[in-house]
């Protein structure tokens, strides 16, 4: 919006300017305008719900309201596919930011300086992996989104993917938790399986 505004006024300016001078007076060229408005519904993200409530986005019509005191949602997918194989291709979506860049991966030293790793699978138990991301809507409100990974009967796996809300005071969140893990269950292939939630994403309101 903000390259927006200033093209806007830059062609103001030369007007203005051309008509002080008794030159002729240029106008603004259709194309800046075109590229501009371009620009500026460039910086929205695919994976937010808007400001619409409730939103008009896809798959953002699972609004919770204060399920973990603020909003949150739970979702667990069953997949074929082994948990290395999960977790390498979730991680690599995480770290690439998603085709929106709204996505990270969250790994390194807390305030105490613990850095706890993602591998589970030295300690014989059914979890294999466990990790962190977070999302960004394009108004800048930041969820944290928790995954682990479990083994499931022969070589699957299910992935319990959690999301809540950061800013105080999140009651609710127009369906942004849910949309959070649709949205990467719709762009990486390996997450395309049977899904269920377990809590929150308006199911528990």
């Amino acid at each position: 919006m903000l390259r927006s505004l200033v093209g806007s006024e830059m062609c103001i300016r030369d007007r203005v300017s051309t008509q002080s001078t008794g030159l002729s007076t240029m106008t603004c060229p259709r194309w800046i305008s075109v590229l501009l408005l371009a620009l500026c519904l460039a910086s929205a993200n695919n994976s937010s719900c808007g400001g619409d409530r409730p939103s008009k986005v896809k798959d953002c019509d699972h609004t919770d309201l204060g399920s973990c005191g603020n909003s949150c949602c739970g979702i667990e997918i069953q997949l074929p596919d082994s948990p290395e194989e999960v977790y390498n291709v979730t991680t690599s979506f995480l770290k690439g930011g998603g085709d929106d860049g709204s996505y990270t991966y969250v790994t390194g030293k807390g305030p105490g300086g613990q850095d706890p790793g993602d591998d589970l699978r030295h300690f014989g138990i059914a979890y294999q992996f466990i990790f962190q991301g977070s999302h960004t809507t394009t108004g800048g409100y930041l969820d944290t989104i928790d995954f682990n990974i479990r083994k499931d009967s022969g070589t699957g796996s299910i992935i319990r993917i959690f999301t809540i809300s950061d800013i105080h005071g999140a009651l609710g969140d127009n369906g942004q938790g849910y949309k959070n893990v649709a949205y990467m269950m719709g762009q990486v292939q390996i997450l395309k399986g049977t899904a269920q939630i377990f809590h929150g994403c308006g199911k528990t309101n």
